[in-house]
């Protein structure tokens, strides 16, 4: 037993730790054996260390997809309860890895950051209530805080035109009747500003399109009042929705929805229940919060 604990404690790199995976025993009670002696070193360290250690091991055991090293490195620097996102707070994610003993490895071809072997995510997950054990609330405050950046608070990017013409079938501009729309405000959300605009928003945080996609997966698994508190901070804000809304259409290339949603997104709105029922939660769920909501 104590052979397959320190059967990993002693690797110093991702090749040699996966050359012992390979001549353990099969079974999870092996391989659990071999991970807690790399674990052990991960717990060794200082505290700052050990705590940045342990975020990336969740991220890369939580997360809904493969993730490159861009997104992580502004993943772990997204700081809770801060309303803007601080560059300071960007670590050196080389650093980071080396404080995970071994357990994560870097795709230097296509910058994908992942764990070490397929047995690595099945072992975290199957002690998930003695390690890890805050990563799920960890990943969907994380996700909450970016999309709740103060930036994200104008709403939908638009282009806005005033005119009486719009094109016509062959190019050209076609007239209006004089009373039709006449004060119409055209939204044109992929003209010039308004596309550079969130291209620069999707560039400048890489971590934003994760986070829009995948928070609500995240935060349907936990229970926390924080969570909840952050999330019904976000669906109750048409501005906020917009926003995330936009990113997602946008990197999606669907522009048809976007034109639609541009006009009418000033005619109606969506109560934040419809977005979370959207969304995928359970009407039980909804109710809950609907009744923490109203006892603040």
């Amino acid at each position: 037993m104590r052979l397959h604990m320190d059967s990993l404690r002693d690797k110093t790199s991702s090749k040699l730790i996966r050359k012992a995976l390979e001549i353990l025993p099969k079974g999870s009670d092996a391989l659990d054996l071999a991970y807690h002696g790399a674990m052990q070193r991960v717990e060794d360290q200082m505290e700052g260390v050990r705590v940045l250690a342990k975020q990336l091991l969740g991220w890369l055991t939580y997360s809904e997809r493969l993730m490159t090293v861009e997104e992580i490195q502004h993943a772990l620097a997204v700081e809770p309860g801060m309303p803007d996102f601080d560059e300071d707070n960007l670590g050196d994610i080389d650093e980071i890895v080396g404080f995970c003993a071994g357990l994560v490895i870097i795709d230097e071809e296509t910058q994908i950051i992942r764990l070490v072997h397929y047995t690595t995510q099945e072992y975290f997950r199957r002690n998930c209530d003695k390690i890890l054990t805050s990563a799920q609330q960890d990943i969907a405050i994380s996700c909450l805080t970016c999309l709740l950046y103060e930036e994200y608070r104008d709403g939908w990017v638009v282009e806005v035109e005033k005119e009486k013409n719009i094109e016509g079938d062959n190019g050209e501009d076609a007239p209006r009747k004089e009373d039709e729309y006449e004060h119409e405000e055209f939204f044109r959300p992929w003209s010039g500003k308004s596309r550079k605009s969130v291209e620069a928003r999707v560039q400048n945080y890489p971590f934003l399109e994760y986070a829009a996609r995948y928070w609500a997966t995240h935060a349907r698994l936990c229970e926390q009042p924080n969570v909840t508190e952050l999330m019904m901070t976000f669906v109750k804000d048409d501005c906020l929705v917009s926003s995330a809304s936009q990113v997602l259409f946008f990197l999606d290339g669907e522009l048809d929805i976007l034109e639609m949603f541009d006009r009418i997104k000033s005619r109606s709105s969506l109560s934040a229940m419809h977005v979370l029922a959207y969304l995928g939660f359970e009407k039980t769920d909804i109710r809950a919060f609907e009744s923490r909501d109203r006892g603040k």
